[in-house]
């Protein structure tokens, strides 16, 4: 692929790439340095371009698994300005902030144990904002499959969570 190709195919497909990304790591200039990562990585590859059947679903993917890198690695234990919060409730309640905290690490944990095709189609529907048919596109699969993936992939997250909640109460 040349350099031209990459701006038309990959370049665009950047704010969606942070989205992604910002959506996993909660701090942009950890989201920015991902998403320029999977950038690098996609140009270095591009030998292997001719294999590769959907480059929005390669590169979520390529995306999504970098930001989880990085929630691992050293880069999320340095010392951030996005950590400092920028408004402070006076009303805000500890309590009501750590159990929503634990929450959202709960659906996460929650997502990662979907299937495979579940987890792909949820998190492209909703962290990538996709329509179903882009979707099916992208994993060449029918929207149909596309709509009944996404429909267990929320019964069983729905699931799940209720249990958490109900057992909090």
């Amino acid at each position: 692929m040349s350099p031209l190709e990459y701006q038309e195919r990959i370049w665009p497909l950047r704010q969606q790439l942070f989205q992604v990304s910002l959506n996993i790591l909660k701090r942009p200039t950890l989201a920015e340095d991902a998403v320029q990562e999977v950038l690098i990585k996609a140009w270095e590859k591009r030998a292997e371009w001719g294999h590769i059947t959907s480059w929005k679903a390669w590169l979520l993917t390529l995306t999504r698994n970098k930001s989880l890198d990085f929630l691992k690695s050293k880069h999320n234990k340095s010392a951030d300005l996005d950590k400092v919060p920028v408004k402070v409730e006076p009303d805000a309640n500890p309590y009501e902030n750590a159990e929503q905290s634990d929450l959202m690490n709960n659906l996460k944990g929650f997502i990662a144990e979907l299937n495979e095709k579940q987890r792909n189609v949820f998190e492209l529907r909703e962290f990538g904002q996709m329509s179903y048919a882009e979707i099916a596109q992208e994993l060449d699969i029918s929207e149909a499959q596309v709509k009944v993936a996404l429909h267990r992939a929320r019964l069983a997250l729905r699931k799940k969570l209720t249990t958490i909640v109900d057992y909090g109460k």
